[in-house]
């Protein structure tokens, strides 16, 4: 979860800089917003799969 969780998360930062570059009328906490909605999707969809592997409980 640490891995993906880490590789996505650095993908999200680089995209909001840039998303923050291209629109200078973006407010930082909307920005912050779609973070945050990003990231719980990434929680998310790593818990769905653990969860699907036999032996979840011991990856969480």
């Amino acid at each position: 979860m640490d891995l993906a969780f880490g590789a996505c998360s650095s993908s999200i930062f680089l995209a909001a800089n840039i998303l923050f570059v291209d629109n200078g009328k973006c407010k930082v906490r909307q920005l912050l917003k779609r973070l945050r909605k990003m990231v719980d999707e990434v929680i998310a969809y790593d818990r769905r799969i653990y969860e699907k592997s036999p032996n979840w409980r011991r990856k969480l």
